[in-house]
């Protein structure tokens, strides 16, 4: 929803003649304050555009957001606090915005298909504090993310919030107004639509110095996985075994296994259930499971499936892997370890009542050469000759993985879901260092307008779900796969992995003192779910004539003009 209008498109200019502790000010200094949009990045330079008020639209049962900034004319620095007025039983929350440096733009993109053009290299707005107050530079901006939650039984009508500034120095408060005009609809949950975002326990287990899988990281877990929910998020990714590569001393695998003597393992699944009991409180739908092949195309062979997953065995108090780490991916030993495990498996998820909601993994993006297709049929087979029952998906970068015998969901990434578009081939999309250009994804650098047109896109184009790899990757990437490859970023200085990635591909939030901080494009997304979730709750037809100028992944209207008045239609 939040779709605005600003009534004056100027912002409010205050002079700024009073004596602080800083000592008389100019008489000719002054501070700007105006209301945006949350579909347009307030750079520290970016000049106000936006006006004294705004107007939102919104059903009931909703979220909506939008910016109060500030921009500070003077030689010194200011200190202001923001807050909310609120009215009709609308929760207001106030963050203040932060800046994380961007050391480069996103490649192979014409300008047009990117934000902050002259303002990068330079300072992003994305990380979200909990915070009111904030401390103004001499000559830049501040704004803050105004998020209002509409409750189902908010009174229809139009609602006006006063929005207020407090500066130091200034005898009188500045006050905006924003008028949330609350519409009939009362929107519904999102159904069939799954959602994952692939995270990782040992970077929150790592970042926070708790012990893997302990009490206390159960509870951090917990706090990250609810923010999920929040945004969204209807799949939670087990991690059951680890899907990387690298020889690791703190693995992240819930799964208990030992060698009781040559070729017979014994399983203990409790911290599963006790994964998955915490995942159902939370509110997750659908349970992922690990990949059981690893993905090798980052070696010097050609093929996908090549090993096992790499599976941890605890031995003289130390982890350690339970096979070698070449070993053959569909040879007796992995054949025998899997007879023993997926009969095991599958009645644990029998006794949990999730194996309806259950998707499983043979290895990730399988390479589109004859090498990597064998390799991968070949892992198919045995595992439909152990458990026909079982059901694959997986991000793909072929159409031929959606042949027979392969995958039975597969997950195209959003440049290569063309020509399944084209073909009217099922699909889930995904998105993951590419693709660049006119494509969805969520960058630093990603027009915000592109990030919430996913919510209408995955639903004209009719796409069975959604997958991201990167919810917390707060480590470095590395293209080879040694022991040593887990060194921890700073992700406040550092949204590029270690150099080897775009702006914000590995994360969507921060680690914060107690729990996730909260991105911009975060956000965004949470809000393009919830457009999916109006046109699900109005029944709208995916082929209705208004919905035509979304044709592909790449191809879609980019201007905030043409959501806004979507959403107009819909709510009217």
């Amino acid at each position: 929803m939040n779709m605005p209008t600003v009534k004056e498109n100027r912002p409010r200019i205050v002079p700024f003649a009073a004596k602080s502790r800083y000592g008389l000010v100019r008489e000719d200094a002054h501070l700007a304050f105006w209301l945006q949009s949350s579909l347009k990045r307030i750079y520290p330079l970016s000049q106000p555009e936006g006006g004294e008020s705004i107007e939102l639209l919104t059903p009931r049962n909703a979220r909506l957001s939008f910016q109060a900034c500030l921009k500070n004319h003077r030689a010194q620095h200011v200190r202001v606090e923001c807050g909310v007025e609120s009215a009709g039983g609308i929760e207001a929350q106030v963050r203040r915005v932060g800046y994380v440096p961007q050391g480069y733009i996103t490649h192979d993109t014409a300008a047009e298909e990117l934000d902050g053009v002259g303002m990068v290299p330079g300072f992003v707005p994305d990380p979200l504090y909990p915070e009111t107050k904030a401390l103004v530079r001499p000559f830049v901006n501040q704004p803050f993310w105004i998020t209002l939650k509409v409750p189902e039984n908010a009174e229809p009508g139009k609602h006006e919030l006063k929005v207020r500034f407090k500066c130091e120095g200034l005898d009188d408060e500045i006050v905006l107004n924003a008028v949330v005009d609350v519409r009939e609809l009362v929107l519904q949950p999102r159904k069939r639509f799954p959602v994952t975002h692939w995270w990782n326990p040992d970077c929150i287990y790592d970042w926070y110095k708790l012990e893997p899988f302990g009490d206390e990281c159960f509870e951090m877990l917990r706090v990250y996985l609810k923010n999920m929910v929040d945004h969204g998020s209807n799949v939670i990714y087990v991690p059951i075994l680890n899907i990387r590569r690298e020889i690791m001393k703190r693995p992240p695998q819930l799964l208990i296994v030992k060698e009781k003597e040559p070729g017979r393992y014994e399983f203990d699944f409790g911290r599963i259930r006790k994964f998955v009991h915490m995942c159902k409180e939370l509110g997750f739908e659908y349970f992922e499971w690990t990949h059981f092949w690893a993905y090798s195309h980052f070696t010097d062979k050609a093929v996908s499936a090549g090993t096992p997953t790499r599976i941890y065995t605890e031995r003289d108090g130390r982890m350690e892997l339970l096979f070698p780490p070449d070993l053959d991916a569909t040879g007796d030993v992995f054949a025998n370890y899997m007879k023993q495990f997926l009969p095991a498996f599958k009645q644990f998820l029998i006794e949990e009542n999730i194996i309806e909601q259950s998707f499983f993994h043979v290895c990730d993006e399988p390479l589109d050469v004859p090498e990597a297709i064998e390799s991968y049929r070949r892992a198919r087979k045995l595992l439909e000759q152990i458990d026909p029952s079982i059901k694959v998906m997986d991000a793909v970068f072929s159409d031929k993985y959606a042949a027979p015998g392969l995958t039975d969901y597969p997950v195209p990434q959003a440049a290569g879901a063309t020509s399944y578009l084209t073909k009217g081939i099922p699909h889930w999309v995904y998105y993951c260092m590419s693709p660049q250009g006119p494509y969805i994804n969520r960058f630093f650098d990603t027009p915000l307008i592109k990030v919430r047109m996913q919510g209408m896109i995955f639903y004209k184009l009719r796409t069975l779900g959604f997958l991201h790899w990167g919810f917390n990757y707060w480590y470095e990437l590395h293209d080879g796969f040694d022991p040593e490859t887990q060194v921890m970023i700073d992700p406040f200085t550092d949204g590029s992995s270690g150099g080897k990635a775009p702006y914000g591909d590995g994360f969507v939030v921060y680690p914060g003192p107690d729990g996730p901080i909260d991105s911009i494009r975060w956000e965004i997304f949470a809000e393009a779910l919830q457009d999916y979730a109006l046109l699900q709750t109005l029944g709208i037809d995916p082929d209705e004539e208004w919905l035509q100028p979304i044709r592909t992944y790449g191809e879609f209207p980019k201007s905030e003009e043409w959501l806004q008045q979507a959403i107009k239609k819909l709510l009217s």
